[in-house]
C-alpha cells in the first residue's frame, strides 16, 4: 500500500517540479509519510522544521524558495489565511495537499487559481490517502469534496 501510494502521489502531486517539501509534523502523524518519503523517492530535499510555529512558517514563506509540496491540515491553512499569507503560500509551494478534517471551500477560494490544491482523505490504515479531489474551480460555499 505504501509503495502504491507513493508512486501514485509522485506523479499526481508532480513532486519533481520543485525543491522538495518541508516536514513539520510528528513522525507518528500519517501526514509525515507524504512530506518525508515522497520527496526522497524523487531525489528531492526535505527541510525539517523543529516546530511549526507561526513565526517559523512565516520565515519559511519569506525564504523565496519554491518547494514541490506542502501537506497541511485545514486548521493550518486557516492560520495562513488569518495571517494574510495565502498568496505567499501559493508562491512558495507548487502543490498544496490538505487533509485530516473537513476543508471549507472558503479556505482555498483565493489560492486554487494560484497553485494546485488537493483535498486528500484517508485513514492511517489505508496508508495515508485513498480519496483525493483536486480543487480547480471554487464552488460557492460548503466543503471541498
Amino acid at each position: 500500500g505504501l509503495d502504491n501510494y507513493l508512486n501514485w502521489a509522485k506523479e499526481a502531486y508532480a513532486i519533481e517540479d520543485g525543491e522538495g517539501s518541508i516536514l513539520h509534523s510528528s513522525m507518528s502523524f500519517d501526514l509525515t509519510v507524504t512530506s518525508l518519503y515522497l520527496p526522497l523517492i524523487a531525489g528531492k530535499r526535505v527541510l525539517v522544521l523543529p516546530e511549526m510555529t507561526a513565526a517559523a512558517f512565516a520565515d519559511l514563506l519569506d525564504m523565496g524558495r519554491q518547494f514541490s509540496l506542502l501537506k497541511i491540515t485545514p486548521a493550518h491553512l486557516a492560520i495562513v489565511n488569518t495571517l494574510g499569507r495565502a498568496h505567499d503560500l501559493a508562491s512558495a509551494f507548487k502543490t498544496l495537499v490538505v487533509g485530516g478534517e473537513s476543508l471549507p471551500m472558503d479556505s482555498v477560494r483565493n489560492i486554487c487559481s494560484l497553485t494546485r490544491v488537493f483535498n486528500e482523505y484517508g485513514p492511517t490504515e489505508t496508508v495515508v490517502g485513498c480519496c483525493v479531489y483536486q480543487v480547480s474551480e471554487p464552488q460557492d460555499s460548503g466543503s471541498v469534496p
